[in-house]
């Protein structure tokens, strides 16, 4: 079962983004990989002020990340008939990441590959599986998935 954690940002969102972190780490859970790639897809579908994460909340997770050796890749697919390159221009992702280093991934200009699915079976075998079983996907997210 996921879990969520939520912290108070009365003393900064450096801080608590860094308590949130400390809590998932308290809990046994390993932070990287053994790759230390980390990639960071936040909702970033306009850039309408209620449309996308805070650049200051993202900001301050590349940074804690960093910290502990990861290489950062951010990642989005606008939406509403966006280019993600012009909302993170407009929302200041873009500054963001060249501030920290972060690598940019424009999910909406990479070539596709076809994803099969393998969680369920076809609809064809079972009534609550699939209807589709593949999908073409951005070529980042197939292989990290």
């Amino acid at each position: 079962m996921a879990e969520a954690y939520i912290e108070d940002t009365n003393q900064g969102i450096k801080s608590a983004v860094k308590r949130i972190f400390n809590q998932i780490e308290k809990a046994g859970v390993s932070i990287l990989k053994k790759s230390k790639e980390v990639y960071i897809k936040v909702n970033g579908i306009d850039f309408k002020k209620h449309t996308y994460t805070s650049p200051e909340v993202l900001e301050a997770v590349i940074l804690y990340l960093k910290e502990k050796g990861a290489a950062i890749y951010f990642m989005e697919n606008s939406t509403q008939g966006n280019f993600t390159r012009l909302v993170f221009t407009v929302n200041g992702y873009k500054d963001v990441c060249e501030k920290t280093g972060a690598k940019i991934i424009y999910l909406d200009e990479e070539d596709t590959e076809t994803f099969e699915f393998r969680g369920k079976p076809s609809v064809k075998k079972d009534p609550i599986g699939y209807n589709l079983m593949t999908f073409r996907l951005p070529q980042t997210v197939v292989k990290i998935m």
